[in-house]
């Protein structure tokens, strides 16, 4: 987990191993798609010697997550329109 051996915040830890960002482990977490040492936990810190587990409903959440890529050309407003701009 972290060199020292002292514990880490649960979603901290998800988002440095790359299974998701801080703000989806925290809503992972409070659905209880989050097992620590076998047990679902909401708690907010894990020691370096527990093992963490990510239940596969939050991988199916991930799964249906698409990404849109958008080439913007100068000028070109992808968000709400400007006022002085026509979209």
């Amino acid at each position: 987990m972290n060199k020292l051996g002292v514990s880490i915040r649960l979603n901290k830890l998800l988002a440095h191993q790359g299974w998701c960002s801080r703000r989806e482990a925290n809503r992972f977490i409070e659905q209880g798609l989050v097992k620590v040492n076998g047990v679902v936990s909401r708690d907010a810190r894990v020691a370096p010697t527990d093992t963490v587990e990510l239940l596969p409903q939050a991988v199916t959440v991930q799964a249906q997550q698409k990404t849109i890529l958008v080439h913007k050309p100068v000028g070109y407003v992808s968000s709400q329109p400007e006022t002085d701009s026509i979209p």
